[in-house]
Order: C-alpha cells, then sequence, then structure tokens
C-alpha cells in the first residue's frame, strides 16, 4: 500500500525569510534552507534537555509520585506500608564498565529509574560516578549523556587508597564535599581460614539533617574526615552512625528477616540499623542481576544506593 508522506516544499533560491523573532533577515538558497532547518531542529532539541535539566538548587526535584533522590524521605505518602521507599537495582553485566541502574518501585505505579552508577575505568582505587536519570522524560524519548558536563552528575563514590576497606561518597560540589562514608570491618585472614566466612559488617557514617531533610554540610563533611573523626570519636553530634544487625545462625545458615523483599541467599544481603536497633535500611538479591533496596530517614536515595554500590565492590 502507497503511503504519501508529508512533502516539505523548499523555496526558491535567493527568497528572503524573516526571523519572527527579531528584525535580521537572512537569504537562503536551496542548500541554505536544509542547514536553516536543521539549527532550527538543534534549537529545539538543547531546549528540550534544558527544561529537563535544572540548577544545582533543584537536582533533586523529581515526579510528584516519587521522592528526591536527595532529599532524606519523611511520611509524606513517599513510604510503603512497611514504612521504607522501596527500590530496584539492576547490575548490567553486559557492559565493559560496570552499570547499575536504581529505580523508585510503588503498588500501582511502573517502576521509575532515579540513579545511575557506572565504575570508572583507568583509576588508581575502585571510583563510581553517579548520574540522576529521575528527570529523563521517556515520553519525549529525551535522553541524557552520563558525563560530568551533561549537568545530571550529582557525585561520586571513591574507594580509600590507603584503608581498603573504607568508601566515601561525595556530592557535585567543587569542593568535594563529604555525603556519606562506610567502613567495613574485615576479619583477618587467619580468623577466616579458622571460622570461615562470616557476614559483612559496615559501618555507615551519615552528616547530620538540616530542618529541609538534607544533608547538613559542616567541618567534618568540608575537610572530607568522616572516617577519621569517627575513629577517633570526634565529632560525634555533627554525624549520624549506623552498624549492620547481626543475623541469627540456624541450621548451619546465617538469617535475617527481610519481610519478603530479598529471596535468594547471597554475601551481599545486609540491614543497617541505629543506635536504638530501628531498621533503615535493607539490601538483598532477588535474581541473578536483580537486587531489592528499602531505605529510610536519615538516608537518601543517593546515600543508599551508593551503600548497595559498596557491596560490589568489595
Amino acid at each position: 500500500m502507497h503511503v504519501e508522506r508529508e512533502r516539505i516544499d523548499f523555496p526558491p533560491s535567493n527568497e528572503i525569510f524573516k526571523n519572527e523573532n527579531s528584525a535580521i533577515t537572512k537569504q537562503f538558497s536551496e542548500d541554505g534552507c536544509h542547514e536553516y532547518l536543521k539549527d532550527q531542529l538543534d534549537v529545539q532539541k538543547r531546549k528540550a534537555r534544558e527544561s529537563h535539566v535544572t540548577d544545582d538548587s533543584n537536582k533533586s526535584s523529581f515526579h510528584s509520585d516519587f521522592p528526591s533522590i536527595l532529599v532524606a524521605p519523611d511520611d509524606d505518602g513517599f513510604l510503603s506500608p512497611s514504612g521504607f521507599v522501596q527500590c530496584c537495582i539492576i547490575r548490567d553485566p553486559k557492559l565493559q564498565s560496570a552499570r547499575y541502574t536504581m529505580s523508585f518501585q510503588r503498588k500501582g505505579l511502573q517502576d521509575k529509574a532515579a540513579i545511575v552508577a557506572i565504575k570508572q575505568s583507568n583509576t588508581r582505587t575502585s571510583n563510581y560516578h553517579f548520574f540522576d536519570v529521575s528527570r529523563r522524560d521517556e515520553d519525549c524519548n529525551i535522553e541524557f549523556k552520563l558525563n560530568k558536563k551533561a549537568g545530571n552528575y550529582i557525585g561520586k563514590l571513591r574507594r580509600d587508597e590507603t584503608k581498603r576497606s573504607a568508601y566515601s561518597l561525595f556530592n557535585s560540589k567543587d569542593s568535594k564535599e563529604q555525603s556519606a562514608a562506610f567502613l567495613y570491618h574485615v576479619p583477618s585472614w587467619i580468623s577466616q581460614w579458622r571460622e570461615g566466612q562470616p557476614p559483612r559488617r559496615v559501618t555507615a557514617i551519615l552528616p547530620t539533617l538540616d530542618p529541609k531533610n538534607y544533608s547538613k554540610s559542616c567541618q567534618i563533611t568540608n575537610e572530607n574526615k568522616m572516617i577519621d573523626s569517627f575513629e577517633n570519636g570526634c565529632g560525634s553530634s555533627e554525624v549520624l552512625v549506623m552498624e549492620t544487625r547481626e543475623p541469627s545462625y540456624e541450621g548451619g545458615q546465617y538469617r535475617l528477616n527481610f519481610g519478603g523483599r530479598v529471596t535468594t541467599p547471597s554475601v551481599k544481603n545486609m540491614q543497617l540499623v541505629g543506635d536504638d536497633g530501628k531498621l533503615l535500611v535493607q539490601f538483598g538479591r532477588v535474581g541473578e542481576n536483580r537486587f531489592h533496596l528499602d531505605y529510610r530517614s536519615p538516608f537518601n536515595g543517593y546515600q543508599a544506593f551508593a551503600l548497595a554500590i559498596t557491596q560490589f565492590d568489595l
């Protein structure tokens, strides 16, 4: 069946076109008109991208059905009946550089991609860059480049060069201010040989929150000394400390109750609790390359996702 395509008539050579927004006129040949239309298409694409990419002060803006990735959630309707923001993490095994995508989950809604983490190559230590993809509009089929210059870079996770069991999370500011730190407690090889490999234990260190539930800047975060301050017992009033929940040992296996959110045994499965024993984060495997992540305040989505990434890097 023949389908007549829309015909575009180009003006003859030397016809004068007037710009509607100015008094400037241009003279085009037929080839020049092609260039003009191409330029106008590029302008429209750029405006569409700019309408989705805002400045740093609004970087955490997101679809109204989902929480902001840089704000610790409160009881504002985003929490599941269990009291958590529920997420899914997909690991892409096909790419040369490790890539992970975190999506928000809400009952009755399609999963919404929020953050992508990409492991950087040719670095002295493990280094992951994080990108905000929550403002990508699937309906308009607009894709963002995942690099620091594209306006969607939100920070990086770096493994310490000297303390190999420590990770620091930074925001996207030029000063590279710390947003969190994670310290793993690794037993000696002799202990592992004698007693077997125990469950992973990690301490998460976060800045306190401001009245709007953003991470609060302080001297410790500005100087990137969250881990040193924790180990030296300094600055405890400026940070929040969470520890992994010890699993029970039953029938020759370590067990944790994830409320049905984690279905597959894995050394990566973990839960973090506060000083009062309240469960704040849980993460675990549900498929070969699929994992569930649940979190609540004082964690925001960026911090919780970074904690999960450290489990892949060990």
